[in-house]
């Protein structure tokens, strides 16, 4: 499938936001809740623009709490599965880069902890809406904040203070040059729980850890670190079964989207490609050719249900 073919899927998620925030709130939405992978890319904004029109920004940011009373959506799951908040953003980049937005956030450290964040247009002459901009930093404050287990500081460039301990300020006037700064308290590494090896081999324990994060940037000392053993005892442990880490997580990652792509209903190629761990979808589609032997569209009309 060529990449202009597949829809921005973060638009359709957003729109489910939006649908359910308004709710949230007691307001009227301007729009359904979209169901499916794929929704184009103009609705989110004509859709903003009218909750912006009729009650406010502050109401737009405060969609963004609807996140915790959406049903499990796969991409907001393995974004809060995130080892801190350098990590967060980097999984963040990636979503982008999958769905095809025409937006990107980009992020650069600021101070000790912290992170400022600018929304931007890859067509310089085509920027973000406010109304973009202020719902996506929103989305990224609180799922962010869900992530690390923390409440996080939003704050304009200017010092004008957006959200702390996790609530929205009220505001008349909004002081906005376009960047603001991601606050936290205390930087936190999460480590995800050890798998009890039992009677398994090393080879069936890194499988496992693994597949409970499959979007993290596994490496060989992060593996080696996970199970308590150094890195030169885990590759001598892995050459002796003839594999090499590398390969394990790529049969891992394999496995989980051909799982998802015989579900003919199921996510879309690029959140498939995302939610498996793939550095975009041009690594994904070849991966998965080399490896399988056919495309993962064609694999899908094959074997989906």
């Amino acid at each position: 499938m060529p990449l202009k073919q597949e829809e921005d899927f973060a638009s359709a998620v957003m729109m489910r936001l939006i649908a359910t925030g308004m709710e949230k709130q007691g307001l009227i939405s301007p729009v359904d809740a979209v169901r499916g992978a794929r929704v184009a890319r103009g609705a989110k904004r004509s859709a903003l623009n009218q909750v912006a029109e009729q009650h406010g920004l502050l109401t737009i940011m405060r969609l963004a709490d609807a996140v915790h009373d959406m049903p499990p959506e796969p991409v907001a799951v393995a974004l809060t599965k995130a080892a801190g908040l350098e990590d967060f953003l980097e999984r963040w980049r990636r979503v982008e880069s999958f769905s095809h937005a025409s937006n990107r956030l980009r992020a650069e450290p600021f101070g000790e902890t912290g992170f400022r964040l600018h929304h931007v247009s890859k067509n310089a002459a085509s920027p973000p809406v406010l109304v973009e901009s202020l719902l996506v930093i929103a989305v990224v404050t609180v799922l962010a904040e869900i992530a690390g287990d923390q409440a996080l500081r939003l704050e304009t460039d200017k010092g004008q203070v957006l959200r702390e301990a996790s609530r929205w300020r009220v505001f008349d006037t909004l002081d906005w040059s376009g960047k603001v700064h991601l606050l936290q308290s205390r930087q936190q590494i999460r480590d995800l729980p050890v798998p009890s090896s039992g009677g398994a081999d090393v080879a069936e324990t890194l499988k496992t850890i693994v597949s409970q994060d499959l979007v993290r940037r596994w490496s060989v000392q992060s593996l080696a670190d996970t199970i308590g053993t150094s890195k030169r005892s885990l590759q001598r442990r892995l050459n002796e079964r003839g594999l090499s880490v590398s390969r394990l997580i790529m049969e891992v990652r394999l496995e989980a989207a051909a799982a998802f792509l015989c579900n003919a209903d199921g996510p879309g190629l690029g959140a498939i490609g995302f939610l498996t761990g793939f550095a975009d979808q041009a690594h994904f589609s070849r991966s998965f050719n080399e490896h399988v032997g056919i495309p993962p569209q064609d694999y899908r009309k094959r074997f989906g249900r």
